[in-house]
């Protein structure tokens, strides 16, 4: 029989609390399981410890196992947390483009939905964020902030007040300049085929 103090501690190390009557047959049964007596030979090998240390190093995937296997009830691990996701409006630095983020804290998940013009009839059913074991659709108030900013004018930052005749000219002006200056890399500054250098403006 297993001594008392002992049992509580292979028994606390799979979350499990029982009386004393109940903890030294439980811990027996638990000890006596295929999978619990090769993690334990292989940390006693190893110089990490025995039994505590083995059923505390289980996954918790295996300590469910264990427990269906075994039949106990109550023994479950501890649920996972669920965490609340984190939804905002985001716009690409490079090009542009808006995005729907979702993300979740306690699992790092994250998740970027670009939709396209029109598809907010039919958004929910299409645009699912998965996290924590659970499926979450985008709130109308983030939905909104993106249909507010996609209907937006893009803003003119750019403006060229030179008419397209000008235009045209200063890009032939810039070309030869380009032109020559390849060329006077090829045959010489001082070459008399190169003709005179473009006037700057």
């Amino acid at each position: 029989m297993i001594p008392l103090p002992q049992a509580h501690k292979i028994l606390a190390a799979v979350g499990i609390v029982r009386a004393d009557n109940e903890a030294q047959q439980l811990a027996t049964r638990i000890l006596y399981d295929p999978l619990v007596a090769a993690r334990t030979n292989e940390f006693i090998f190893s110089g990490a410890g025995a039994a505590p240390e083995a059923l505390a190093a289980l996954h918790p995937l295996e300590k469910s196992a264990l427990f269906a296997r075994l039949r106990i009830a109550g023994g479950g691990p501890a649920a996972a947390p669920r965490g609340n996701t984190n939804w905002f409006v985001s716009r690409s630095t490079i090009q542009g483009r808006l995005y729907i983020t979702a993300s979740c804290s306690a699992c790092n998940q994250t998740m970027k939905f670009q939709p396209a013009a029109g598809t907010w009839d039919h958004f929910g059913k299409d645009f699912v964020f998965s996290h924590c074991g659970q499926n979450e659709i985008c709130p109308n108030k983030v939905l909104f902030q993106w249909q507010e900013l996609a209907n937006q004018r893009p803003v003119v930052v750019d403006f060229d007040p030179r008419s397209p005749e000008e235009k045209v000219q200063d890009a032939v002006e810039d070309m030869a300049r380009k032109d020559r200056a390849a060329a006077a890399r090829l045959v010489g500054e001082n070459n008399p085929q190169l003709g005179p250098k473009p006037l700057k403006k």
